[in-house]
């Protein structure tokens, strides 16, 4: 699967029609987070979450993301490995290979979601255009453009009103504004 828009994975999520492999990155950090845990909650509900999930920072052992990923899902139809801020240019030379093949080898139990919040990364490197190439094979690649004042207006809007509390349209672009559209603040 190529790379997707946010309507596009909003519609994965909601037929429960999954990739194996998600890569979310860019400047819109919530909603690269949000996206990932989206899928985690629709994916695992309350459904034996401490088994069938694993969630990692950085880079993670390979050994045991390898394990993991293989083994099947406990009193659930998948499995799901959230890893955060992954740096291919940090895996050593020998190991991108077998990461490769991890990546090559994942079951249609398991959706595995690396989402960048914290660490940028260049399009330009060698790896990463290299694990891009990998992942854009295997599943879906999305990128999360900073937003206006008025779509951020309209995500604040919603949120307050799930809450069942009431701001205007207006009030709620004033909060995006003097928060620099910023969503994680």
């Amino acid at each position: 699967m190529p790379i997707i828009t946010e309507a596009q994975l909003n519609s994965e999520i909601k037929s429960g029609n999954f990739s194996r492999i998600y890569f979310f990155y860019g400047e819109e950090s919530f909603l690269v987070k949000t996206y990932a845990v989206k899928i985690k909650n629709k994916l695992l509900g309350d459904a034996a979450v401490d088994i069938n999930l694993l969630e990692l920072s950085g880079n993670p052992d390979l050994n045991m993301l390898s394990e993991h990923s293989a083994s099947l899902p406990f009193f659930a139809e998948h499995k799901v490995i959230l890893i955060n801020d992954f740096s291919p240019e940090k895996l050593p030379e020998g190991d991108f290979e077998f990461f490769e093949s991890i990546l090559k080898n994942i079951p249609d139990t398991t959706v595995m979601v690396f989402y960048l919040t914290g660490c940028g990364f260049s399009l330009r490197s060698a790896r990463v255009k290299k694990l891009f190439e990998i992942i854009k094979k295997y599943s879906a690649v999305c990128e999360f453009k900073p937003l206006n004042k008025m779509k951020i207006g309209d995500i604040i809007l919603r949120k307050v009103n799930k809450q069942k509390r009431l701001i205007s349209t207006t009030n709620a672009e004033y909060i995006a504004e003097i928060t620099s559209c910023d969503l994680n603040l």
